[in-house]
């Protein structure tokens, strides 16, 4: 007799039961303590060891909706941090916002490029604006410590001791003011003149680079605003410097 080979049901392991336990008798979390009702499904239905699915329904998922639209509104709102008019768009500072980051990149960028050609000199980037100035201003005769810081809106105290060191090196002169015997006259030493003279091309391929974006019109207009913003900076650099030192003071100033 030929052997016979049990057959399969049709709920075989190709199948899958559900069934969802009674409100009763919840399905436990890993955690063991949570009462969140669970979908259990089963390969086998003889198999007792089954695993829990988390029942998501529709209203469960809709409340987690409503929930997150309300996290969203109360998110924070960051006040204006100008409160000029014309610093403003219809009431908001966004583009104020996006021209101080601008302006950070650009401060940023710039002492990128004068690092980078005090190198060229073997001299730190400030000495370089410095020795770049006093060639602007030099004229015949000189130009005076005070003249110089002036123009950099630096102190005469910095201007001194950079042009020590510029001195040192062999690349300014510093001599007495014929009108002024407390005083001295700063002008550029013939190698000073050859240091320049010797980066002069990519002096003048980097600054077209940086500002070839500019046409004249737009030119002009930024450096009126730069001259503008010099004397605003100067004005709220007084006032940290103010708070610093005598807060109540300060604050009783800028009310």
């Amino acid at each position: 007799m030929p052997h016979r080979f049990p057959t399969r049901s049709s709920s075989g392991c190709g199948s899958i039961s559900r069934r969802r336990r009674s409100s009763n008798s919840p399905a436990s979390s890993a955690s063991g303590n949570s009462t969140t009702p669970y979908t259990t499904a089963c390969t086998f239905p003889s198999n007792r060891r089954c695993f829990a699915i988390p029942d998501m329904s529709i209203s469960r998922l809709a409340r987690a909706g409503r929930r997150t639209k309300r996290d969203r509104a109360t998110a924070y709102v960051l006040p204006p941090t100008v409160s000029r008019p014309a610093l403003l768009a219809k009431g908001s500072d966004r583009p104020f916002r996006t021209l101080v980051n601008d302006l950070f990149t650009i401060a940023s960028r710039m002492e990128i490029v004068r690092a980078h050609l005090g190198r060229r000199m073997e001299i730190s980037g400030p000495q370089y604006s410095v020795l770049i100035a006093i060639a602007h201003l030099e004229g015949e005769a000189g130009v005076r410590v005070g003249t110089l810081a002036g123009a950099m809106h630096v102190s005469s105290a910095f201007i001194a001791s950079e042009t020590g060191k510029l001195a040192r090196l062999g690349l300014l002169l510093k001599r007495p003011n014929p009108h002024d015997r407390r005083g001295v006259l700063l002008t550029l030493t013939p190698a000073g003149g050859l240091e320049i003279d010797r980066i002069s091309v990519e002096i003048r391929a980097i600054n077209d680079l940086f500002f070839g974006p500019l046409d004249a019109k737009s030119f002009i207009a930024l450096c009126a605003a730069a001259q503008s913003l010099v004397k605003g900076s100067a004005k709220a650099v007084h006032y940290v410097n103010t708070v610093e030192h005598e807060p109540l003071s300060a604050l009783k100033a800028a009310e």
